[in-house]
């Protein structure tokens, strides 16, 4: 569960668009929360919060932060329209050791 998560913060650099995914796999409802950001060819600091992520549209899966926060299989950082990407230190907010278990 990652319903407590305040914000996800990463370093990244690179071309194009990166999208971070919240996905949640293997279930009656399969599904992903995600945002989309530009990149920067410079090492640049990103902080995703559950409120910037898109609201529910099902466009490519997106069913919203609300119907996966509880149930989160894999975090997925995926480039567009680039040739490529770096992420480097990923620090989860707001999330206790227990909340993965």
């Amino acid at each position: 569960s990652l319903a407590t998560l305040d914000s996800i913060v990463f370093w990244a650099r690179g071309s194009g668009i990166i999208s971070l995914a919240f996905d949640k796999l293997k279930t009656p409802t399969e599904g992903k929360a995600w945002a989309h950001l530009s990149l920067d060819s410079t090492w640049t600091r990103y902080t995703v919060k559950p409120t910037n992520l898109l609201d529910a549209d099902s466009i490519g899966g997106n069913i919203g932060w609300d119907a996966v926060k509880d149930s989160v299989s894999n975090i997925t950082f995926l480039g567009n329209s680039g040739t490529d990407f770096w992420i480097d230190d990923i620090h989860l907010y707001g999330v206790d050791r227990d909340d993965l278990k």
